[in-house]
């Protein structure tokens, strides 16, 4: 964690929750990238493929200076959703989804 000195203590800097929208998609290899697509066109909940949409267009439409916040809620819903694809297109198990999602939201 970073550091800074502040009247002569150490004080630990959080690290900064704002990523941009090509770290954050680059997060995700290609080959779950183009599950996440897949699922968007054939996954049987319909539900999933309608917020799979959702998601893609919300993420394309962030143009701010500002990029993806890791700890905004809609973020951490939307790597919920993208980690539960993962696991129904066998990429990922039930067991190391815990661990994906927390390497989808970790600050950088």
């Amino acid at each position: 964690m970073p550091a800074r000195v502040l009247q002569g203590l150490v004080i630990a800097v959080p690290p900064d929750p704002i990523i941009s929208r090509l770290d954050f998609r680059w997060r995700l290899t290609l080959e779950e990238q183009r599950a996440i697509r897949r699922a968007e066109r054939e996954h049987p909940d319909e539900d999933v493929r309608d917020d799979l949409a959702i998601m893609r267009e919300s993420l394309s439409e962030v143009t701010d200076a500002a990029g993806v916040r890791v700890d905004d809620p809609r973020t951490q819903g939307g790597a919920v959703l993208i980690v539960s694809v993962l696991v129904w297109a066998g990429l990922v198990s039930e067991a190391n989804a815990p661990a994906r999602l927390a390497a989808l939201l970790s600050p950088p």
